[in-house]
């Protein structure tokens, strides 16, 4: 039979932390971890986990694909609003009490729905827990992720092609949005496509503004390649710079960097922050950098763990995040720069190949 490692490997570590928890099984409901421990890539799906069995509870729209995606599940296909007491048989059927539930990713209505409709006494969060499982990639989603930064590259390098004073940043997003999906990828999120003063607001919204000779221009931007997000941040100038634009670059930039190669297996994720602001603050820009240095990056473009202050989360080999330390002057400009990294037994390895240096168009 086909089988797919890393999903057993990913029940097997579940199901060990059900027993650690005292739990009989796990409800997953969510559909980026019914993804991850079944392959399906569908939605309006739950999975039912039990120490010797999985169930997959779908529809007729999925029944199909499920069989193709989900291998080793049993699939019990559901009509209408019998959802849950298909679930509550399953469960009944192997004595489960003790049940595992996302709580963070359910609605109130689903939630209220288990207590009314299944049979299982006592019900968990383990949504923190699957959090875990996931911050450590295998090496088959390591690989993923490095095709879709080099596809995440490729495309902002076909895109500084387009940048020009004139253009404004909607056509450069609607370029963007036009090559990743010319590559065969959707986006992780709505770009962040900020010049000139905008670039001073962290989440900029988009707007119809025209690049001009003096600004900065900045793009945070990531694909979804397979399922695995990207998440990639430059910073580049228009014309001529400033010299503090150029001098504000320079400490972001060595912010950047030195956050970048203090990562290793057993530092610390606020360590890391504390480290870049350090930086920024002694330059004189404390009060300008508002937000955490960095973040997760898997399946979700922000997971576990989190890159900021007093962070007490020590990095793993496998886990992946951003270092992504930003400087914003109100009604001016601003900087930031980002890469995504995998932590490695030796420190830290970039997946992303784009030249920080300075740009200017």
């Amino acid at each position: 039979m086909k089988t797919n490692s890393d999903i057993d490997n990913r029940i097997i570590k579940l199901k060990t932390k059900l027993v650690e928890k005292k739990l009989d099984a796990a409800l997953i409901s969510s559909d980026v971890n019914v993804f991850y421990f079944s392959g399906f890539t569908g939605d309006s799906t739950e999975i039912l986990i039990t120490e010797t069995a999985n169930y997959l509870f779908t529809d007729f729209r999925y029944t199909e694909q499920v069989e193709k995606e989900a291998i080793g599940f049993t699939i019990i296909e559901t009509k209408g609003l019998d959802r849950f007491s298909a679930i509550d048989e399953a469960a009944k059927r192997h004595g489960v009490k003790r049940l595992g539930i996302e709580k963070e990713s359910v609605t109130l209505n689903f939630f209220e729905r288990c207590g009314r409709e299944l049979s299982c006494a006592d019900y968990k969060d383990i949504s923190f827990d699957i959090s875990l499982l996931r911050s450590v990639k295998s090496p088959n989603e390591l690989a993923l992720m490095t095709q879709a930064a080099d596809i995440s590259d490729r495309v902002f390098e076909a895109l500084m092609q387009k940048v020009k004073p004139g253009v404004t940043e909607t056509e450069l997003n609607a370029e963007m949005t036009y090559l990743f999906n010319l590559a065969g990828c959707g986006l992780s999120f709505t770009p962040i496509i900020a010049s000139g003063e905008n670039s001073a607001l962290p989440h900029a919204p988009m707007t119809n503004r025209k690049l001009q000779n003096g600004d900065f221009l900045t793009i945070d931007f990531g694909c979804t390649y397979n399922q695995y997000c990207t998440d990639c941040t430059r910073t580049i100038g228009i014309g001529g710079l400033a010299k503090e634009q150029e001098k504000v670059y320079d400490i972001v930039k060595f912010a950047q960097e030195e956050a970048f190669f203090a990562v290793k297996p057993g530092v610390l994720c606020g360590d890391l922050d504390a480290l870049a602001r350090g930086i920024i603050s002694d330059a004189g820009y404390a009060e300008c950098f508002g937000h955490g240095l960095g973040h997760g990056v898997g399946l979700d473009i922000h997971e576990f763990p989190r890159v900021g202050m007093g962070d007490k989360t020590v990095l793993e080999p496998g886990m992946v995040i951003t270092i992504e330390p930003g400087i914003y002057l109100k009604n001016r400009f601003g900087v930031r720069i980002e890469d995504m990294c995998r932590v490695t037994e030796n420190g830290a390895e970039s997946f992303n190949c784009i030249d920080k240096t300075l740009k200017i168009i």
